[in-house]
């Protein structure tokens, strides 16, 4: 996930790197988030790791139409010329996007415990 942060700040600062290498790695990263899935086999208890995954992919997608949302609300505030919102608008809605990941990894790597105890399940 910081290999994905690293590239998309690539993009919103164009970078001059040639565009078939950045967008590859692009789509290459993005692909990490499915190793969500394997942390929370290894935070939850077995025998509760179906209902976690349920209710991750249930806020996963939520999350995902918030931030369509958000960043559809970010556009607005500058006016489109010919159905186009200028790039000034969605480096913007980019870089919030980018701003909230890396507020969400300093939560995930603040110190503390993530180990679920198996004993709120019983």
């Amino acid at each position: 996930m910081t290999l994905f942060v690293l590239v998309q700040l690539l993009i919103l600062f164009r970078v001059p790197v040639a565009p078939s290498l950045i967008w590859g790695a692009y789509g290459f990263v993005a692909a990490s988030c499915i190793l969500a899935y394997a942390l929370l086999a290894e935070v939850f208890p077995r025998k509760v790791v179906g209902r976690v995954t349920t209710a991750f992919n249930m806020i996963f997608f939520i999350s995902i139409f918030s931030m369509q949302v958000g960043v559809g609300f970010v556009l607005d505030f500058w006016p489109a010329t010919d159905g186009q919102y200028p790039a000034v608008a969605h480096l913007t809605g980019w870089g919030i996007m980018i701003a909230i990941q890396l507020v969400s990894a300093i939560l995930y790597f603040w110190p503390g415990a993530l180990k679920v105890d198996e004993q709120l399940f019983e």
